[in-house]
Formats: C-alpha cells, structure tokens, sequence
C-alpha cells in the first residue's frame, strides 16, 4: 500500500493504492502503518499474492524478513490442537500474533526467515501434517482453520525452516 493523501488523524478517511495492482483503495490506519513490509490490499491477496510463484516474482517481498510461528489452542470442548502460520513481524502486540493472544492461543515456536522461506515452510508443514487436520469450533478462531492440526509429536521450525530453503535451490 502506498499512502496517497498523508494522513491526518484517527477519524479522518485516508486514500492508499496498492503497489501491486495500482488499484485505489480506503485502507484502514494499521494497514498503511504496515505497508513498507508489503501489505497487499485484499483483491491481491485473493488472486493467490502469498503463493510461491508471485513471491518469486517480486524479490523485494520475498526477501523481507517474515517469522514462522506454531500456536497452542484449546477449542471450547478441551481439544488442544496447533496453527501453523506466517507473520511479517514479532511485535506482540500487532499482525496474526496479537490476534492469537486475543483468541487465547499460547506460543509454541517462532522462528524466522525471508518471506519466501517462511511460506515454503508453512506449505510442506501443512503437508506433513494434513493427516491430523483439526477444525476448530465455530467462532473458536477468527481465520486460518485450515491451517489447524492434532499435535503428533514435536514440529521443528529450523529444520521446516532447512528443507524449505533446499527445496527452493532445487527449483520447487
């Protein structure tokens, strides 16, 4: 997103224009405040602007630092189940992370890494334990139920982390 008319203040509408589609949009505040880490508005995140193939094609997004993260859940009936997920950044108190703590998730692991290793990670994790795929209750999280799994053992980010980047060298 890039800020087209500056900002004034807290009530007042700002206008942004995504960076990647040119399109004009009314973004809100946190999300121009965000925008040098490569925010996209929601019509590219739609057409797939996380995938591996549109993070190839724009170096400058897939090599910003970005952090991998595995959280803890107890859905409403005791089930304890994990979320992988990606975030751009490890401020508690903003982005994916803060919304965990409001949903009362626990921090498992955080690792990090570029972008576009993060992501391959999240993918090949979500492969490995689509076995152990969880739905979470209606309403126990607000998105990302389908990144949710039954914990079966220990899943080590570093190493998720090593495979991803071998398996981008290898091309895939």
């Amino acid at each position: 997103m890039k800020d087209v008319q500056g900002w004034v203040n807290a009530g007042t509408v700002v206008e942004g224009r995504c960076i990647h589609c040119n399109r004009r949009i009314t973004p809100r505040l946190t999300v121009l405040r965000r925008s040098s880490t490569g925010v996209a508005c929601a019509s590219c995140n739609g057409r797939g602007f996380w995938s591996i193939p549109s993070l190839r094609k724009n170096s400058q997004l897939a090599e910003a630092p970005a952090f991998i993260y595995i959280y803890e859940f107890a859905d409403f009936d005791g089930t304890l189940f994990h979320k992988v997920g990606i975030t751009r950044d490890s401020n508690w108190w903003s982005g994916r992370l803060d919304e965990h703590e409001r949903f009362e998730g626990e921090p498992v692991q955080l690792a990090s890494a570029t972008r576009l290793v993060c992501r391959m990670a999240e993918l090949l994790i979500l492969r490995h334990v689509g076995p152990n795929a969880y739905e979470p209750s209606k309403d126990r999280l607000a998105a990302g139920h389908s990144e949710c799994y039954l914990p079966q053992g220990v899943i080590d980010l570093e190493a998720w982390l090593k495979i991803a980047t071998a398996k981008l060298e290898e091309g895939e």
